[in-house]
């Protein structure tokens, strides 16, 4: 019997063992088993996906796990599975030890992000705060920071504040990290990161330098990049405009606002924004072919009514977008600006827009306002100084946009 059963146990040990050597194979296994749940309509989510992985992350032993082995884990969609996650950590900090293996470090070390942003996207604050601290203190991580990992880290910080320390700091740990460089497979995130950092804490004491590492990196990255690629050098340069922008230098909120111009205004007194000046302003950056957009044109029209007649201007703000979206139904205008702005004349009509729409010259992704996505909304105050941003119109209740309007003409002595 004992020998039998440590023949059983031997076996055991040799099938780990053979797993872990045959990744290929475990890997192949789950792909097969996921494409038949995916087919029956069981993968609704990633939390599915992960769920769909369970039986397979528990046939690797890591004591047998090569390098190359893990960075093939680290390449798959197992890196994201919270067990593998733990598990390639702990393998890697033994392996750290005893290498100088740089890039599979760093490759697999979002196998331990992964699981700070599984936490993270489940709620689970306490467990993630000690996993976010843990990449902090620990100098060989935060020292590697965005060579690939950047994406996560940045996304885990968006969530949390960690150990007592605040928000802000962890943004300046993050952006201390990324001097030594960023990858271009990042930037999009660590530029996202920058917006909301820069709305948030613009007046932080290091505002500025990490402003400065920020542009360092993107310039650095635009270098790299070969002519060639040019949906690359797009997204970098359209990054580089936001960061150098007035948003992007956290000169927004508080500060006289950006000047719009007008290619065209249903209200025919007017070419520019600065001409409402005296008046609280409200822009909403929008496009016929966004659909909360759309839907949020019933708030905004109850905005509109709850102010008319009094000295309050509602500016549904577009750009030549190439296209007219109504009802529906798409119509291709490309190298056809002044057809598209015909046909919104129609559209207000056919829509009740009981507001003032206006073609701006400045996209409708305005940097200057930090309009990342849309609808957006803004509020200007009557000296013509940005008072609010980001509102969603639609999302955002009309009492809480009315308390925000009420307060700026109070203040003003327009409000009877």
């Amino acid at each position: 019997m004992k020998k039998l059963l440590t023949s059983i146990l031997l076996g055991v040990a040799l099938l780990g063992a053979a797993y872990a050597d045959s990744f290929d194979k475990v890997y192949s296994d789950w792909q097969v088993e996921y494409s038949k749940l995916n087919k029956a309509g069981s993968i609704k989510s990633a939390e599915d996906m992960y769920k769909s992985m369970d039986a397979f992350v528990g046939r690797i032993d890591y004591k047998e796990v090569t390098p190359e082995v893990m960075e093939k884990m680290a390449d798959s969609p197992f890196s994201g599975h919270p067990a593998v996650a733990k598990s390639s950590a702990d393998w890697l900090k033994t392996y750290k030890a005893k290498n100088n293996n740089e890039k599979l470090w760093v490759k697999t070390m979002n196998t331990y992000l992964a699981l700070v942003e599984f936490d993270a996207e489940k709620g689970d604050k306490k467990k993630m705060s000690g996993l976010v601290g843990g990449v902090f203190k620990d100098k060989s991580l935060s020292g590697l920071a965005t060579k690939s990992m950047g994406a996560r880290l940045a996304t885990v910080l968006q969530y949390t504040e960690y150990n007592g320390v605040s928000n802000a700091q962890n943004y300046d740990k993050f952006f201390a990290a990324i001097k030594s460089g960023c990858h271009t497979s990042v930037m999009s995130e660590v530029l996202g990161m920058w917006s909301d950092y820069a709305k948030a804490y613009s007046t932080s004491k290091n505002f500025k330098t990490n402003w400065e590492i920020v542009h360092m990196c993107v310039n650095d990255e635009i270098s790299k990049v070969p002519a060639t690629e040019k949906q690359k050098l797009a997204m970098l340069n359209r990054g580089k405009s936001e960061l150098e922008s007035k948003a992007g230098r956290g000169m927004l909120v508080g500060y006289e606002a950006p000047q719009i111009d007008f290619e065209w205004v249903s209200d025919a007194s007017a070419v520019k924004l600065s001409d409402y000046k005296g008046k609280i302003v409200v822009l909403d950056f929008w496009a016929t072919w966004c659909g909360p957009c759309i839907t949020s044109m019933p708030k905004i029209r109850e905005l509109q009514a709850h102010y008319k007649g009094k000295p309050v201007v509602i500016i549904g703000v577009t750009s030549i977008q190439g296209m007219h979206v109504e009802n529906g139904k798409r119509i291709d205008l490309a190298e056809k600006p002044q057809e598209e702005m015909d046909m919104m004349k129609s559209y207000i009509k056919n829509q009740d827009v009981t507001w003032t729409i206006a073609y701006s010259k400045q996209e409708v992704f305005n940097p200057d306002y930090g309009v990342n996505g849309i609808p957006h909304m803004a509020i200007i105050d009557a000296k013509g100084v940005l008072r609010y941003s980001g509102i969603h119109p639609g999302a955002t209740p009309t009492a809480d946009k009315i308390k925000m309007i009420d307060g700026l003409l109070k203040e003003a002595g327009l409000l009877k």
